[in-house]
């Protein structure tokens, strides 16, 4: 029974390594790949109120990317205890200069915010960037 077990962990072990070894080139290869995103907000730390976004695309060249979307979402999820709702923020980010986007929105309250900035091209997402941010109040 032992010997049982244990060959199929084996077996379940080489066919995840199989999947992993064909899944991982598609991955690797998308084209979110391709873009390296940087993001500030002025002021910085952002605080409640009115903040500026600046977002630099840049290819995996090192090319700046001029011709995209950008968009940036703050959100800050309910507070029950608090009775808060969950709160966000959408700001689009026009393209200023080789590569640099800019964009200005308001943010209700300090406190720590999910940030996304999204890059589309053509209506396809080409790279995204995930962080977090500690507004002042």
């Amino acid at each position: 029974m032992i010997r049982l077990k244990s060959h199929r962990l084996l077996v379940y072990k080489f066919v995840m390594a199989l999947v992993l070894c064909f899944a991982a080139p598609a991955l690797t290869h998308a084209a979110e790949s391709d873009v390296q995103i940087s993001f500030k907000t002025l002021p910085t730390p952002p605080r409640s109120g009115s903040n500026q976004v600046e977002v630099t695309v840049v290819d995996a060249g090192g090319k700046p990317v001029s011709d995209a979307s950008v968009s940036v979402r703050f959100y800050m999820p309910a507070m029950p205890t608090m009775n808060m709702p969950e709160m966000q923020s959408v700001v689009s980010a026009t393209h200023v200069t080789r590569g640099l986007y800019r964009g200005s929105g308001k943010l209700v309250m300090g406190g720590t915010w999910e940030v996304t900035v999204t890059v589309t091209r053509d209506g396809k997402r080409i790279g995204h960037k995930k962080l977090s941010v500690q507004a002042k109040g």
